[in-house]
């Protein structure tokens, strides 16, 4: 969901200690995201950013998670420039 103040939301489920890091859609309006880090200590979540960050080109700094810090369903909000995330629609 793009907000006008160029905010995004993305509900998606993150499946920890998986082979690679990825980002699929299984079906139509769900989002999961892979990562290898195990889902201890905060470093599937620390890694889970990292990886946004690179794929979507955003600084870190830019991607919070709002709701599910220690659950696999979570909610991220994501800072970005207008126009930057478009493809997300």
């Amino acid at each position: 969901m793009l907000n006008s103040n160029s905010m995004v939301t993305l509900h998606i489920q993150v499946k920890a200690g998986s082979k690679q890091n990825e980002i699929t859609t299984p079906e139509p309006g769900k989002i999961v995201v892979k990562v290898k880090a195990p889902a201890t200590e905060g470093k599937a979540n620390k890694e889970l950013i990292q990886f946004l960050s690179q794929q979507l080109k955003v600084p870190k700094s830019k991607i919070t998670i709002l709701k599910g810090a220690n659950a696999p369903f979570k909610t991220i909000e994501i800072d970005a420039e207008p126009g930057t995330l478009q493809h997300l629609r």
